[in-house]
């Protein structure tokens, strides 16, 4: 959790940079598991987390009512990608895109 904190730039290595950290959520990641009883239980991970990311950027763009990141780089809600702070690779899905001024 150390390894990633507001102000990280966060990028597509060897794509598209996508923005800079402003918030961050943290909590463990919830698994469902098993049991000898044959029942599912939802069980926090203390091994894994889930960060809820905002990132600000002011390459985002609408073009035929579709949001681009720089010139040709398209983004959808609930998009997946493999992005990185430059320090650690993660797995990413896009929740919502938002402007502001």
């Amino acid at each position: 959790i150390s390894a990633i904190k507001n102000g990280d730039p966060i990028r597509i290595p060897k794509i598209q940079e996508l923005g800079t950290i402003k918030k961050i959520d943290v909590a463990h990641r919830i698994d469902n598991v098993n049991s000898d009883d044959g029942k599912i239980y939802s069980i926090e991970n203390p091994l894994s987390y889930e960060l809820t990311v905002t990132l600000q950027s002011d390459k985002l763009f609408m073009r035929d009512d579709f949001v681009y990141i720089g010139d040709n780089y398209r983004l959808n809600k609930g998009m997946s990608l493999d992005v990185s702070n430059g320090l650690v690779p993660c797995k990413a899905s896009i929740v919502s895109i938002d402007f502001a001024e």
